[in-house]
C-alpha cells in the first residue's frame, strides 16, 4: 500500500513539469498539406476581398490559421481560404484543434551555447532560421512605451496579415514590421517598454532549436509571462524572454519567483516579436492544448532591460522608483 502511495505521489508531483513542457513545445516547420475539395474564394484577409479562386483538387500548403481561415500557399501564390473547402490528412483543421507538429531534435546540432549561431539549430533557409534570428533581435528605435492593451491590437494586425500557427518566409517576416496601431506604426523589431506584474512560474524553456537543443537554464530563454495586474492570471498575460546570450547572472528564474512572492511591479524593455508558431490561448476555460497561456503571440523577445519597482509608485512614463533587476538586493520585503 505504501508503495502504490508513493508511486501516486511521484506522478502527481511530475504533472506540472510534464504539462509544462507540452506547452512550452516548440512547433516545427514541416509544412502542412492539404488539398482543395471544391472551387473556393482566394481572399487578401481572412473574410476579405476575393483575389482569385483556387479549383478544386488544387495542391496547397497551410501557412496560417485565423479561426475559420486558412491561410494557403499554391502555385498561385499566397491568399486565405474557408477552411470548410480543405481536406489534409496530415493536420486537423478545426479551428481550436490546429496546431503544428512538434519540433524533431537535430542530431547534429552544436554541443555549447558558445558554438551556436543566431539561427540555431535549424534548416538553412527555413523558416524556422528566420524566426531564430528574429528572436535575437536587438530591438531598433527609440524605446516606445505600450500599454498591454496594445498587444491586442497588435494581435488583430498580425491575425489578419500572416495568421497564427504560421510558417514565415522573409516577406512575411518584413510585413509584421510595419503594422498600424491606431495611430502609430508598430512591428517585429521595434524597442518596446511595458510594465505589469508577473503571473504564474517564471523557468527556463528546453531544447529549443535557437539554442541549439540545449538544456538547463544557462543555455536557454527564460520565459515569463507579464499581466496588468497583480494576481491576474496567466491566461491575461503575454510573454517575454531573457535569453542566455551575454545573459547578467541577476537575470535568473530564482530571482524572478522573488519577485513574485514579494508582489512587486516589474517594467521590461526589449524587441517586439511575433511567436508565429503558437497560436493564441486566452481562454481559460477551454484552453489549447500544447500553446502558452496568453491572449497574444506578441512577445519582448529579447529582453534587453528589467526593472523592479521599489514601492507603489512607479509608472511606465518615468524612472522614478524603477531599480535594474542586477541592482536589486535580496530579498524583497
Amino acid at each position: 500500500m505504501n508503495k502504490i502511495l508513493l508511486i501516486l505521489l511521484l506522478a502527481i508531483a511530475a504533472f506540472p513539469l510534464l504539462a509544462q513542457e507540452e506547452d512550452d513545445a516548440e512547433p516545427s516547420d514541416a509544412p502542412v498539406r492539404a488539398k482543395v475539395t471544391s472551387d473556393v474564394n482566394a481572399r487578401r484577409s481572412p473574410g476579405g476581398p476575393k483575389v482569385g479562386v483556387l479549383a478544386a483538387g488544387t495542391e496547397v500548403t497551410i501557412i496560417g490559421t485565423n479561426e475559420g481561415w486558412m491561410r494557403v500557399r499554391s502555385d498561385a501564390g499566397k491568399a486565405w481560404v474557408d477552411r470548410r473547402f480543405l481536406q489534409s490528412e496530415e493536420a486537423t483543421l478545426t479551428p481550436r484543434a490546429f496546431a503544428l507538429a512538434p519540433m524533431a531534435q537535430k542530431v547534429s546540432c552544436p554541443t555549447t551555447l558558445a558554438k551556436c549561431p543566431d539561427a540555431g539549430c535549424s534548416d538553412p533557409g527555413s523558416s524556422s532560421e528566420l524566426l531564430n534570428i528574429a528572436k535575437h533581435g536587438p530591438g531598433k528605435g527609440p524605446v516606445k512605451k505600450l500599454q498591454l492593451t496594445a498587444f491586442q491590437t497588435l494581435q488583430a494586425a498580425a491575425g489578419k496579415a500572416v495568421g497564427e500557427g504560421a510558417q514565415l518566409d522573409a516577406e512575411d517576416r518584413q510585413a509584421i514590421r510595419k503594422l498600424k496601431v491606431g495611430s502609430s506604426t508598430l512591428g517585429e523589431g521595434r524597442l518596446v517598454a511595458v510594465t505589469g506584474f508577473i503571473a504564474g512560474e517564471p523557468h527556463a524553456n528546453t531544447g529549443e532549436s535557437v539554442n541549439c537543443g540545449l538544456k538547463t537554464e544557462a543555455n536557454n530563454d527564460i520565459h515569463i509571462s507579464i499581466v496588468p495586474q497583480a494576481g491576474d492570471d496567466e491566461f491575461d498575460s503575454i510573454v517575454v524572454e531573457m535569453i542566455p546570450q551575454d545573459r547578467p547572472e541577476a537575470w535568473s528564474s530564482a530571482n524572478l519567483h522573488k519577485v513574485v512572492k514579494a508582489g512587486r511591479r516589474v517594467k521590461i524593455e526589449g524587441q517586439l516579436f511575433y511567436d508565429s508558431v503558437h497560436r493564441v490561448n486566452k481562454d481559460k476555460k477551454a484552453p489549447k492544448g500544447g500553446q502558452p497561456k496568453r491572449f497574444s503571440l506578441w512577445e519582448l523577445h529579447p529582453v534587453s532591460a528589467f526593472y523592479v519597482c521599489d514601492d507603489d509608485s512607479c509608472t511606465l512614463n518615468s524612472n522614478k522608483g524603477w531599480t535594474k533587476l542586477e541592482d536589486v538586493e535580496f530579498p524583497l520585503q
